[in-house]
């Protein structure tokens, strides 16, 4: 996870401007809901957050506050939603 979050970081960078690519589209916010799950796990280093943080895609901002509520709402090993609830 060490690499892939930051690489997943920088090529959702350019989806802010993209016509095609910017939230709502499905393949999109796929990334950025588990992005959002992951963000959540314990143990996840600071450093891994702060990339996930960094993304500023106003509408990735509002849906990650509601995700992250939810889940803490009612607990991740409760969680059976999303990919990581499927694992």
């Amino acid at each position: 996870m060490i690499a892939v979050i930051p690489f997943t970081s920088k090529i959702l960078e350019p989806c802010q401007s993209s016509i095609a690519y910017r939230p709502p589209n499905p393949w999109t916010m796929g990334i950025l809901s588990l992005l959002a799950e992951i963000y959540n796990l314990p143990n996840l280093k600071m450093n891994l957050k702060f990339d996930i943080e960094v993304l500023n895609i106003p509408f990735f901002d509002s849906f990650f506050i509601d995700f992250v509520s939810a889940l803490a709402t009612h607990g991740h090993a409760k969680c059976s939603f999303g990919i990581l609830g499927a694992i």
